[in-house]
């Protein structure tokens, strides 16, 4: 809750806001801050709504929009994501697409933003403005997720190891397993040992865990991450499984180590 002294219309109580450098807010902090009745507050709102200084990014949660951004009428994913799910007392990190761009991917600049939470689901926000999806992490990571600063504060972000299972465990949503294997090469560059090692203390689905270490060991010939890989893998009782989940192909060969049934071609296009 914003502790502001009462103000007698909306627009003073955002310059209130402004001046300390706040630039999210709730309805129940307006109703509380406002004497005014409820109807007036929220007609007042909708003007400025309308007039793109104020954008409702989930109900009850608003944006006060900066001068650079009143053409498009709403703020970047990262300057209110912290904000708004801690209104909404949600875990969260930003992820995939995201994510790889955050670590410099140069295959990824992408039109939407992904941000990692748990059940229950979030709807995802899509209109003309902005467009955010909420991918559902059944088991939440407690390694590899990292503190990013923005010119607006600080984001929730997967490390670059954990973006890397997480491009693999959500591939339809990745672009497919093409892009991923673009998107993990670009990865590599920033993918450290203790980063991996600290990652892997999580729980990884084993297919993941198979489909990575292959891919490091076989295409991207990264064999030290590998096997930091295969000591995770190996005290495990593990099937084999196609590399490509998406791909209708033919198994046209099989690895005996990683247990992958090779059903894609892994060539990367530079």
């Amino acid at each position: 809750m914003t502790n502001l002294s009462k103000s007698q219309d909306v627009k003073s109580f955002l310059f209130h806001l402004q001046q300390r450098a706040i630039y999210t807010f709730s309805i129940d902090e307006l109703f509380e801050s406002l004497d005014k009745s409820a109807l007036a507050i929220r007609r007042e709102l909708d003007r400025l709504t309308a007039s793109r200084k104020v954008a409702n990014v989930r109900r009850g949660f608003y944006l006060i929009i900066t001068p650079e951004y009143h053409s498009r009428g709403m703020m970047p994913a990262d300057t209110f994501m912290d904000q708004m799910m801690h209104y909404l007392n949600r875990e969260y990190y930003f992820g995939l697409l995201s994510a790889a761009a955050f670590h410099g991917s140069a295959h990824q600049q992408p039109q939407a933003s992904y941000v990692m939470t748990c059940k229950p689901a979030l709807r995802s926000i899509d209109n003309t403005k902005i467009t955010i999806h909420f991918p559902i992490k059944s088991q939440w990571p407690h390694y590899g997720i990292e503190r990013r600063k923005t010119p607006s504060g600080s984001i929730a972000l997967s490390s670059p190891a954990l973006t890397m299972f997480d491009l693999l465990q959500y591939q339809s949503q990745s672009g497919g397993f093409d892009r991923v294997l673009m998107l993990i090469h670009d990865l590599l560059e920033s993918i450290r040992e203790d980063d991996l090692r600290n990652v892997l203390k999580n729980r990884i689905p084993t297919a993941i865990l198979q489909r990575c270490g292959y891919l490091l060991d076989v295409v991207y010939k990264e064999s030290d991450l590998a096997d930091i890989v295969y000591d995770g893998l190996e005290s495990l009782n593990y099937q084999y499984v196609e590399l490509d989940t998406g791909s209708d192909d033919q198994i046209t060969d099989r690895n005996s180590r990683w247990r992958i049934n090779i059903n894609t071609e892994t060539e990367l296009e530079y």
